[in-house]
């Protein structure tokens, strides 16, 4: 029951009682969610506790991804595969400008073997990334931190609520009305 004022004996309007709750505004309040599946790490000074004051945009975790068996070994099989494509654009490369010096090849296809060879290697140079950056979980709002998840080393699926985060000047309250009711 919320009371607005104090009660005094008196001449009062009829009231009614509903059931009812306090929630957070939703424009007051956020969650952090992993948007990737990975291992949670604390950011420096460790995760935020419940009950802390936190600014929007803060750091609040990080989440390490983690690939599956079957994609690590898909992601192995395509590097070896651009291993070998590298190797032979480089022999290939190397021939040409041989014959380039001595006038047999043209400077285009010279040109179209470089042009190759640096694609395959930037391909390969992004399989290598592949093992991404940890995702940076970030408060989406400034508030208290109402509910937290979070340990190191936890595994989180995607779209784990790691942190709840209300702003406690921005709450509702959330009455249910059955029926009509006159008020005298």
């Amino acid at each position: 029951a919320i009371r607005t004022i104090a009660a005094t004996e008196a001449e009062h309007r009829s009231s009614i009682e509903m059931p009812g709750r306090v929630i957070p505004d939703p424009n007051g309040s956020g969650f952090v969610q992993t948007a990737i599946g990975g291992r949670l790490q604390p950011p420096p000074g460790g995760f935020p506790p419940l009950g802390a004051q936190v600014e929007a945009g803060q750091l609040m975790a990080f989440v390490e991804p983690s690939l599956a068996a079957a994609d690590q070994s898909s992601i192995r099989q395509s590097k070896a595969e651009l291993d070998q494509e590298i190797a032979l654009e480089e022999r290939q490369l190397d021939r040409l400008r041989t014959l380039a010096s001595s006038g047999t090849a043209s400077a285009r296809q010279l040109e179209e073997a470089e042009l190759t060879l640096d694609g395959l290697r930037k391909r390969r140079a992004a399989l290598e990334a592949i093992r991404m950056e940890p995702e940076r979980l970030e408060a989406p709002v400034s508030g208290i931190v109402s509910k937290a998840n979070a340990a190191p080393g936890l595994i989180a699926e995607t779209n784990t609520e790691v942190f709840h985060i209300i702003n406690p000047e921005q709450l509702w309250v959330e009455a249910l009305s059955f029926g009509r009711y006159e008020v005298s």
